[in-house]
């Protein structure tokens, strides 16, 4: 069975068995609408490689995701849906840096958490 998301959401279709809790939160969690890509490039990969998608659960920005090979240069993206989407669009390039500053800390990958990793101790 296909059906739009947003009836899923909304809980205009019911299932019998009930849908398990986990797929539920996903569905919640997936927002509709409008979907803002926001795209942030560094000059070396310094977050782990050990998952391509990290769900952020931010207001804002809900998904990154390392595109790094695609891009041919260390990028994530972060992805807005809904009316997150529309308020980035409306944010200033500084804004939107600051967004993805804030998303990076709130999962826990910091470019200063990675610098102090990489020093040896005792420097």
């Amino acid at each position: 069975m296909t059906v739009p998301i947003t009836a899923l959401a909304n809980g205009r279709i019911a299932f019998t068995p009930a849908l398990p809790p986990d797929v539920e939160t996903a569905i919640a969690s997936l927002g509709s609408g409008p979907i803002t890509k926001l795209f942030a490039t560094f000059d070396t990969a310094w977050w782990p490689s050990d998952r391509l998608i990290r769900l952020v659960g931010t207001e804002e920005l809900r998904t990154l995701i390392d595109v790094t090979t695609a891009a041919g240069r260390p990028t994530l993206v972060g992805f807005a849906l809904g009316d997150a989407a529309w308020a980035v669009e409306q944010m200033s390039e500084f804004e939107r840096c600051r967004l993805f500053d804030r998303t990076l800390e709130v999962v826990g990958l910091t470019t200063w958490d990675a610098e102090e990793s990489a020093q040896a101790p005792g420097d």
